[in-house]
């Protein structure tokens, strides 16, 4: 029994690091899409959005499937709850890269906006702060943990400035509401990968000590 959990929990670190390499494009994609208005990124995220649900639905039948084999060994439970929690943000984030790929479409057409550079470094902080907590996750790695951690407040900051301008620029005579209101869905999106990564990387602190072994 004890063979075959092992076993199990090994396909399940394999299936999960080949999700998270493909979330991790689709996000790369995404803030592209964002920062440049590029119409082929955000192609791209709508061409591997079935390919995301597929991989984490499989990952999570397979964690529901392999609980009876855990019984009554705490540890093991320990390692199927996070392998189970980080396969739920990672289904998250790639919900948001293709929210935010489309929303770029409709901000394009409007013209980046005087915001566009907040635009790009958030875009930027979003998956330097996706690929840190990635890799924490994956590789146990503590200290990857607690720079992505400290990742989130830089990019709520920024975050609140490009928020209060599109608020501002929606009461200006003349705006195109549709790409403020697309823009402003971009930036809160990617605010909020920001806050599933740092639930990635708070993951990795709740599985030390080093007893049980990823990757």
């Amino acid at each position: 029994m004890r063979a075959q959990f092992h076993t199990e929990i090994e396909a399940l670190n394999r299936q999960t690091h080949e999700l998270a390499e493909v979330v991790m494009n689709q996000v790369r994609c995404a803030a592209d899409a964002a920062a440049t208005g590029n119409a082929a990124a955000a192609e791209r995220v709508a061409r591997n959005e079935t390919d995301v649900d597929r991989r984490w639905e499989h990952i999570d039948e397979q964690c529901m499937a392999i609980l009876p084999l855990c019984a009554p060994v705490a540890a093991e439970l320990h390692t199927v709850f996070g392998i189970t929690k980080v396969n739920h943000e990672l289904e998250r984030i790639g919900a948001l890269a293709r929210r935010i790929a489309h929303q770029s479409s409709v901000l394009a057409l409007g013209g980046l906006p005087a915001t566009a550079r907040d635009i790009a470094l958030l875009a930027k902080l979003a998956t330097v702060s996706c690929a840190r907590a990635i890799h924490a996750f994956m590789a146990q790695d503590i200290d990857a943990a607690h720079a992505a951690r400290q990742d989130h407040a830089l990019l709520h900051e920024v975050h609140k400035r490009l928020s209060t301008r599109f608020e501002e620029a929606l009461g200006e005579p003349g705006a195109s509401a549709q790409a403020l209101l697309a823009g402003r869905t971009v930036v809160s999106s990617l605010a909020q990968i920001g806050d599933h990564t740092t639930r990635i990387a708070k993951l990795v602190t709740f599985m030390q000590p080093g007893e049980i072994a990823y990757g």
